[in-house]
Order: C-alpha cells, then structure tokens, then sequence
C-alpha cells in the first residue's frame, strides 16, 4: 500500500490559542488507515527549504480526509501554518506503532499533558476512555476540550495556574484515582518527558501497565537515520520512528 503521496489542502484553521492551527488534508486512497499514535512526515513538495519533513501526529482520520493538530515551533511548522485550500504538501505514512486497540470492557485510562492530545484524540473519539486526565499550563491550552466531553463522562481537568479544573500537576488527579479504585488499569499517556519521568517514578511499583507516546527530533521518519533514538532499560537504543513512537513507560531508561 502506498505511504508516500503528494496531498491537497482542504483547510487550515487556526486555533484561539496563539500558534496552533489544524491542517485538513486529502489521503490517496490506497493509504493505509492510521492507528491513533501514528505519525506522518510532512513538507512542502518539491522544495528544499526546510529539506526534511515534520513528523506530525496523525490527529483524525475520517471519510478521505487526515487532520494534523500542529503548533508553530520552527521555520517547517511556520511554512505549514501558511497554507492554504488547494495547496499541496508531501505525505509519507502513516508511520510508527500506535496505541493497541482495546475493547470496551478494557478502555484504558488515557493521561494527556498539554500538546499531547494530538496522539490520542483520534482513539478517544472513536474509542472512548474509561476515565480521562487532561492537564495544561492554563485553560486556554486545553485544546478541543468540548469535543473530548462528548466522548468521556469521567473526565478530569488540571491547569498549572488552576485557571480550569484542579490546580497542579495532573498526575495528582491520577494517583488519587488509581488509589480510589484500588485495580491495575491499563493507562494510554501522551506528553511532555517530564510527565513520563515523574510517572516512572511514582508508578514503579504499582504495576501499572502504562503506554506512552515519545516525541524526538526526527529526520527520516523511517528508521535509516538513527537520529530518534531512545535509551531503553534494556540497555540498548530503540527507533521512537521504527520500534515507537508508543513504548511501554517501564521499557524506557530515564538515567
């Protein structure tokens, strides 16, 4: 099946919140379906500037058509934010491993940090959550907020600045739940390394089987490059393009 295609433009809407925007596209129709977590290379086609592709999560997929939730970070997200209805950007993928898929008796908690709704919006739309930690550093950067209500009732909310939901860190919000509950829950998290460090060290021994999506500066996007590795427990150093981006959190070394 082919995962490399030159994609039009169906729109691009900036978001309320400064420098996001999201990015409809057209899929070629022999393009695999994406599994929430996966990643697709964009850039401008036909251009050398920037000459490598931005590895965007796959934020939606329905009905012919993909969305890239995106935030500006650099002259390659700030080419993107540019465009419009019509114009065309080079897709390959969808790339990567994504979140198992699950059923309804065994919807995972799912922890989102910030920008990291990007890698699981997708599952939770169309999956669901048996319960749901969203955290941000303040209310406006809980980005489409509305929509995930409509598709989880047990749903908590935490800001840095407590501008919304529970003031701190949404980890708090979590580890009080999973003491409440008092059972080993399979938990689906995306977010900053931070997040996942502060998650290793509070749920080691729990034994919490805990997924994890990683973000790294990525070249190739398809393992040639060696340029997104990771450091593993193990020892040994995994592609987040090939073997990730989604890992189990307790294979991954923090040292």
């Amino acid at each position: 099946m082919n995962r490399s295609f030159i994609s039009v433009v169906i729109t691009n809407q900036p978001l309320a919140v400064s420098g996001y925007f999201t990015l409809t596209v057209s899929v070629d129709s022999n393009m695999p379906i994406p599994m929430p977590g996966q990643f697709c290379m964009i850039k401008i086609p036909y251009s050398l500037d920037p000459i490598l592709g931005r590895p965007l999560c796959v934020f939606d997929f329905e009905q012919g058509l993909m969305t890239f939730l995106v935030r500006i970070m650099g002259r390659g997200t700030a080419l993107l934010s540019k465009l419009t209805a019509g114009d065309k950007v080079s897709i390959l993928g969808p790339l990567g491993n994504g979140f198992p898929i699950v059923k309804n008796s065994q919807l995972p908690i799912i922890v989102v940090g910030g920008m990291g709704i990007a890698s699981l919006y997708m599952f939770i739309k169309k999956y669901g959550a048996s319960a749901l930690f969203y955290g941000a550093k303040t209310a406006s950067e809980l980005i489409f907020l509305d929509d995930i209500k409509k598709n989880c009732d047990n749903l908590f909310i935490s800001t840095d600045d407590g501008s919304a939901g529970v003031k701190g860190g949404i980890l708090d919000s979590l580890e009080r739940y999973i003491a409440a509950i008092n059972s080993n829950r399979l938990i689906y998290c995306c977010g900053p390394h931070g997040m996942y460090k502060a998650m290793a060290e509070r749920f080691d021994r729990t034994g919490l089987d805990i997924t994890v999506s990683l973000e790294e500066r990525m070249a190739c996007g398809i393992g040639g490059c060696l340029g997104c590795v990771t450091k593993t427990n193990s020892n040994t150093y995994s592609r987040v393009c090939k073997e990730g981006p989604v890992f189990k959190l307790n294979s991954i070394s923090f040292g």
